[in-house]
This record gives C-alpha cells, sequence and structure tokens, in this order.
C-alpha cells in the first residue's frame, strides 16, 4: 500500500486489509463488506530506495479455515487530511 504524494498534509491512522470468500464468483463491495479481517492497525508508509512513493510491506496469513474457491481482498485505509484534519475513508478491492 502506497499514498500518493500530495501538497496537503496528509496524518495516516490506518489501514484494514480483509478477505472475503465469494463462492458465487460475485463479492461485495468492500464498502459494505470487509470479509475476514487479517490486518487493523497502524499504517506508517516510508520512502525506500528506489521508491517514487512512501510506502509500507505487509504480509498477511489466511486462516487455515478460510473457504476455498474465489476470494477477493479489501483493502480501507484511513487518513486525516490539511490543516482541517478532514477525515478520509479510502477503499479498494484487489
Amino acid at each position: 500500500m502506497h499514498p500518493q504524494d500530495n501538497l496537503s498534509s496528509s496524518d495516516e491512522i490506518s489501514i484494514v486489509i480483509a478477505i472475503q470468500s465469494c463462492p458465487t464468483g460475485n463479492c461485495f463491495p468492500v464498502s459494505e463488506e470487509m470479509g475476514t479481517v487479517l490486518y487493523a492497525g497502524p499504517f506508517n508508509p516510508q520512502f525506500g530506495s528506489g521508491a517514487d512513493d512512501p510506502y509500507e510491506d505487509f504480509s498477511v496469513q489466511v486462516p487455515a479455515s478460510f473457504a476455498t474457491g474465489q476470494a477477493q481482498l479489501g483493502l480501507a485505509h484511513f487518513n486525516l487530511i490539511g490543516v482541517r484534519c478532514s477525515p478520509i475513508i479510502f477503499d479498494v478491492q484487489i
């Protein structure tokens, strides 16, 4: 996960990485259902060697009890933007 560099200040708060089973091949949008949470915690992206944007790598493990078949990873990212600390929640299906 890497945020885009922008002119406004950004205070990174947290991210959630989850997996959702999709037995019929159709998954719910991440904004409606995250599924089984694999990580929920701080997000502290840094510039790395040769990287254009700050990033942080995450390794997660799918529980052995998770259903086999089609699945979808989802990510929700919460941060505060600008001088007013406007809350922003960004979610994406992977």
